[in-house]
């Protein structure tokens, strides 16, 4: 069953950390993945090639701009963030500035 929607599945009470969130990742590598600091699973569908072409626009825009200010690191929706109060998200495009990323160590890396 295709759906457009995301699946949101509460993993609260099996607590995944940082490793087994990855592996889960790594296992099913046809879907985003992302989990909520409340404990929840998301289930991203895939998308269309409207809003893939979008994304790869916007994507371009912020890769040039660093380009030629050299400001910091750009990362696709490839790429799961760790944020502060413990969930994993994907944007569908981030950057950060060179001096946060030299101070993260190279396994946040």
């Amino acid at each position: 069953m295709m759906t457009s929607e995301a699946v949101v599945l509460n993993i609260k009470n099996v607590g995944l950390n940082d490793d087994q969130f990855y592996q889960l990742c790594q296992i099913n590598e046809d879907w985003k993945l992302e989990q909520t600091a409340k404990g929840e699973l998301i289930i991203m569908p895939p998308v269309g090639a409207i809003s893939v072409n979008r994304e790869s626009d916007f994507n371009g825009y912020v890769w040039l701009w660093n380009l030629q200010n050299k400001l910091g690191k750009v990362f696709s929706s490839s790429t799961v963030f760790i944020l502060p109060h413990g969930g994993k998200r994907s944007p569908d495009v981030a950057w950060i500035a060179n001096e946060r990323w030299e101070s993260l160590s190279v396994e946040e890396q």
